[in-house]
Parts: structure tokens; sequence; C-alpha cells
């Protein structure tokens, strides 16, 4: 028995130290825990070790554990703060590029609901603070469609497009002051989600009032162009009128002297002139020629190839008169005469066609 006693003294003191050992790899909370409720860890029965053991194994991975989650929440704060910071600064572009657009900016959701807007669009449609601040929708509605010359339109062209909400749409808006606005809208898509519609305004009124301007000045060209063209119309008429009397006074004239003057000067051409008399004959013929030559180039070539003798018979037969009636004048047969009467139809190419002579030498005077 004297020699056990040492054997379990040093047994305790091994299994004494190893717990010293473990007690300094214990947590702290345990090791706390333990001295209030057992003293000196040492004293602790030798049938609680591995149960003590396992609640420090416990306590410290449940510290790792904390230490992981703290360090994964920590993580996830900067993130989530970096993410904030940069949704912020989306935002406030987004909110520059809108309030920095000329046009009047409204955004709706699905509902119709006011999700945002630029001031723009509240001076285009003169919309009070009051309003603005109340977030009223039917309020804010109203008191647009109040402006406007024909809201049931407005209204029809909403509804529309709610029930469909892929559609897009263009018109004007003419509102009861006169001004006119271009209305757009598209719908507000979050990935291929339609969440919303956006509708965007702008004032086209000066620009509506230039193109009046235009088009009465426009109006105003097309009628006097519409004018002037009726005007040359007539113009060209006159002209046309006035040559058609020019050549036909100039045929006249032509005419006239080579049936009035003409053969009278062949005739006095034949009696007995002396030197003096002939030489004033010949300069009289010579102005004569001189007279008429403007206008012979006016005259159809079938006429200018008649002799005298056949104008006076061609005279005489358009007032009418027999071949007997004129011969009588001429003092020759009425064989002579139907003879030029056979020339004048032969120079007129009415030959061997049944052809009154009379009546178209009276439809030349037309």
């Amino acid at each position: 028995m004297a020699n056990s006693v040492p054997i379990v003294a040093v047994s305790v003191r091994n299994s004494s130290a190893r717990r010293n050992r473990k007690g300094r790899q214990m947590h702290n909370l345990l090791k706390r825990q333990l001295k209030k409720y057992f003293g000196e860890f040492f004293r602790i029965p030798a049938e609680w070790q591995t149960f003590v053991e396992a609640v420090n194994a416990a306590y410290l991975q449940s510290d790792t554990d904390r230490s992981m989650l703290e360090r994964s929440l920590d993580l996830s704060s900067q993130e989530l703060l970096q993410a904030n910071s940069e949704m912020r600064a989306l935002i406030s572009l987004l909110t520059a590029t809108i309030e920095s657009t000329g046009e009047g900016i409204l955004v709706v959701d699905t509902q119709g609901k006011i999700v945002r807007f630029n001031q723009r669009f509240v001076k285009m449609w003169h919309i009070p603070q009051q309003i603005i601040e109340s977030h009223d929708e039917k309020q804010a509605l109203l008191f647009a469609l109040d402006q406007l010359k024909e809201s049931e339109g407005f209204l029809k062209k909403a509804r529309e497009l709610f029930a469909n909400p892929e559609a897009e749409s263009y018109d004007e808006l003419i509102f009861k002051d006169g001004r006119v606005f271009e209305r757009f809208s598209k719908p507000q898509r979050i990935g291929q989600t339609v969440v919303g519609r956006v509708w965007s305004f702008r004032d086209i009124t000066k620009r509506r009032q230039r193109e009046e301007i235009l088009k009465g000045r426009e109006k105003e060209l097309q009628l006097k162009t519409q004018n002037l063209e009726e005007a040359n119309i007539a113009l060209r008429v006159l002209l046309k009128r006035r040559d058609e009397d020019k050549t036909e006074l100039e045929e006249k004239i032509l005419l006239n002297v080579k049936e009035l003057i003409t053969p009278y000067l062949d005739k006095l051409k034949m009696t007995g002139l002396d030197g003096k008399q002939k030489t004033y004959v010949d300069i009289l013929e010579s102005h004569l020629n001189d007279i008429i030559s403007p206008f012979s180039h006016k005259l159809s070539s079938m006429l200018l190839e008649f002799t005298p003798a056949e104008i006076q018979v061609a005279n005489l037969l358009r007032q009418g008169k027999t071949n007997k009636e004129i011969g009588e004048l001429f003092h020759c047969t009425p064989r002579t005469i139907a003879f030029h009467r056979n020339n004048i139809r032969k120079k007129l190419g009415l030959k061997n066609k049944k052809i009154n002579l009379k009546s178209y030498l009276l439809s030349l005077q037309e």
C-alpha cells in the first residue's frame, strides 16, 4: 500500500499538469464560469473533464464563427455602402439629366400614379406648388385638363396607352390660351418588364406660329403665282391675237397693193411713156416693193404665187361674181376667167377636189 500512494500522487500531479495546460487553452468565458462554480480548475472531478472540454471547444468554435460572421458583415456593409454611394451618384446623374432637358418629363407607374417629374413639366403646365406638395394625382390631372381645348382626347389617349403597356405614341395638345405641346409617350422598363410609362412634353407654340406665317405667305405666294399665270395666259392670248391681227393687216396691205395698185402700174407701163415718166414709174414700183417687202414673208406661199390678175379674179369670186360678170369687168371672155379660175384652184391645191372655190376663198379671210 505504501508503494501505491506515490504512483497515485504522481498520476494526480500529471493529470493536474495536463489539465492546467488545457486550462491555458480554455475559453475565458468558460474559465470564469468554472472558477465561479468549482473553484480552481484542477478540483473539477475527473468524470466532468470530457464534458468541460467539449463545452470549451464549442465556445472556441463559436468565437471563430462569430469572428468570421463579423468579418463577413463588415465586408457586406462596405459593399452595401459602396453600392448605396453608386446608387446615389446614379440617381443624382439621372435627376440632373431630367432637369437639364428642355422637355417636361412625367413618369407614372402602371396604375397611373405619379412617380417622378421635372421642374420643366411643372413650369410648362403652370401647376401650383401646393398641388405638387400634396402629391394628389387626381388634383394635378384636373388642373392640367382644365387648360386643354379637348380634354376628352387627352384622357382617351391615356386610357389607350395604359390598356396597351407596350405601345408608343405621339400627338399634339392644343391649349385654351393658344399654346401647342407635342406629347410623346414610351413604356418604362426594368429589364423586359414594363413598370410604368414616361411622358415627355415639348412646347412647339413658336414653331407653329412661324409655320402659320410661312403657310400664310406660301398661300399668298401661290395666289400671286396663280394670278400671274392667269395674267400670262391672257397676255399670251393678246400677243397671239396681236400677231394674228398684224399678220392679217400685212396680208390685206400686200393683197390690196397687188390687187389695186400693181395691175394699174403694169397697165401704165404699157402706155406710151417718155423716158422721164418711165423713170418715175420704176421709182414708184421700187418704193412700193420696199414698202410691202417686210410683209411678203408673212403671207402663205399660195397667195404670193398668184398673179395680179389671179388676185383680182379671186377677190371677185369671193364677192360671188360669176365668170361672165368678171369677164365683162375685165373686158375679156368668160373662158379667160375660167382659165384664171382653174389656175387659182391648182395653186390652192384644190384641183380635182370637190371643194367650192368661193367658200374656200372666204375661209382664207377668217
